[in-house]
């Protein structure tokens, strides 16, 4: 009985030091697992944050082609003005009035 329990003895020896050279490996791990975590949290930010991108960025092409309408449309209606204006003028010279 008293060699099981030296024998006992000694494995809960080895079975401590074994435990005792594991906890600093685990701590690496759990840091190791806590970067990870952060580095995924940081990146579905990023994922989310192209997304908005993206979004701003098909928000202002459509608002650019918008104004690229509108732009022209308003050269068309300045240039059928110069045209009258022109027109004009020289209608305006023919009948002698000088502009």
């Amino acid at each position: 009985m008293l060699e099981d329990f030296g024998h006992l003895l000694e494995k809960y020896k080895e079975l401590s030091l074994n435990n005792k050279r594991m906890i600093p490996k685990i701590s690496e791990l759990e840091n190791d697992i806590t970067v990870l975590k952060l580095e995924a949290d940081l990146n579905k930010g990023v994922d989310l944050e192209k997304v908005e991108l993206k979004k701003l960025l098909e928000k202002a092409k459509k608002e650019n082609l918008e104004l690229n309408s509108k732009l022209n449309t308003f050269e068309l209606r300045t240039s059928k003005l110069s045209e009258i204006l022109k027109a004009q003028s020289l209608n305006m010279n023919k009948k002698g009035f000088r502009i």
